[in-house]
C-alpha cells in the first residue's frame, strides 16, 4: 500500500461500521448493499469496499432470524 495513512484506515474502519450498522437497523435485510457503490463513486477502492462489504456480511450471516 503506497500511500497508506491513519486517515484511511478510518475511512475504512467507519465505512466497515456502516455496513454493520444498516445490516442490524435493518433486521437482516441486506441493505447496505446500496453503500457499497455509494462508497465506490466518492473515491473508494473497489477491491477494499467490496472486501470489507463481503467480511461484514460473512460474520453478520446467519441461517436463522
Amino acid at each position: 500500500m503506497k500511500n497508506f495513512t491513519y486517515k484511511t484506515f478510518f475511512k475504512y474502519l467507519f465505512c466497515a461500521l456502516l455496513f454493520y450498522v444498516v445490516n442490524h437497523v435493518t433486521d437482516g435485510v441486506p441493505l447496505s448493499i446500496a453503500l457499497l457503490p455509494a462508497f465506490m463513486s466518492v473515491g473508494f477502492n473497489l477491491l477494499s469496499v467490496s472486501l470489507i462489504f463481503t467480511a461484514v456480511n460473512f460474520f453478520d450471516f446467519s441461517f436463522t432470524q
